[in-house]
């Protein structure tokens, strides 16, 4: 079930908003004024900033961001977060199609600090997918799932190559490698904010 929700929000909304968009006969569509900065005094919009809710993602399980409009479909995206890595720091270059409804790809580097005093940071790629919706007086709501891939640096105090080892209340061993480098995972967020 929720595996097709996200396949609906990621690629079959974004899909028929281009469509309805694109086409000719829709109602308004030929006279609507395009994103493009610059382009419109209708939309001057270059400036935005976000709360965000997420699961990994480039600005951990919570931040803020803030996006500048480089053009009608790029824009970079700056991020402030608290993760399993600790504070989080991000950039993103987004590429975008569509006017009110978006669909979003982006790809940039994070870097996470867990603030230990011992010097645990780590380097992160993250990938993002998803759909914006975004009316036209600048509100905004964005539905994004992807990937973050450890690039380098450390996740924990010790960092070893065959993992450190903490015993769990069983008695039994478990297993976890400080290395950001030996994770892939996957990564999501709901991200709510304002174009001004």
């Amino acid at each position: 079930m929720a595996s097709r929700l996200l396949t609906v929000v990621l690629f079959v909304l974004p899909a028929t908003a281009l469509a309805t968009e694109s086409s000719d006969g829709s109602e308004g569509s030929s006279a609507r004024a395009p994103l493009a900065v610059g382009a419109s005094d209708a939309y001057p919009r270059q400036h935005g900033v976000f709360a965000n809710l997420g699961v990994f993602s480039a600005v951990g399980f919570g931040g803020l961001t803030y996006a500048y409009a480089v053009s009608e479909n790029w824009a970079v995206e700056a991020g402030l977060g608290l993760g399993l890595t600790g504070v989080q720091l991000s950039l993103m270059p987004k590429l975008a199609f569509g006017r009110n409804h978006r669909f979003v790809v982006g790809l940039g580097p994070s870097v996470g600090s867990m603030l230990d005093g011992q010097n645990t940071t780590s380097l992160w790629l993250n990938g993002d997918l998803g759909y914006e919706f975004r009316d036209d007086n600048g509100f905004s709501v964005s539905f994004v799932g992807g990937f973050t891939k450890g690039i380098a640096g450390c996740i924990a105090k010790e960092c070893r190559p065959d993992g450190i080892v903490w015993p769990d209340d069983g008695g039994s061993k478990a297993v976890f490698s400080g290395r950001a480098q030996d994770y892939l995972e996957p990564q999501g967020r709901i991200i709510v904010g304002v174009w001004f």
